[in-house]
């Protein structure tokens, strides 16, 4: 997976155009992963971010419902890294984390 930054997105109702890293830095200040979700949803679906709208594409009713929660899913995991990493939390803390199971990382 490449992380592609310089790709713009449309900001909520706002009809300007914006890198991720421009959306994430305007939130100020460190926020629940929920703040997070919809603007790394829009990156993710992107096809000049992560391009996985090509997932749900051409799915019938019920696997585009099962690849909707497995994306959600997804995007709940990147938001709360994302709030993590603008809190200021320790990189090598969340890794161990993640390998040891931790937190939200249990499951």
């Amino acid at each position: 997976y490449e992380f592609q930054c310089s790709m713009k997105l449309i900001s909520g109702g706002d009809c300007r155009a914006t890198t991720l890293p421009d959306a994430l830095s305007k939130f100020n200040e460190p926020r629940q992963p929920s703040a997070y979700h919809a603007i790394v949803k829009r990156y993710l679906l992107h096809p000049e971010g992560g391009n996985l709208q090509t997932l749900l594409d051409d799915a019938d009713d019920e696997d585009e419902l099962f690849k909707s929660k497995t994306l959600d899913t997804f995007v709940g995991a990147v938001s709360v890294l994302y709030s993590r990493m603008i809190s200021g939390d320790d990189m090598v803390e969340l890794l161990v984390e993640m390998r040891q199971r931790e937190h939200a990382y249990i499951n």
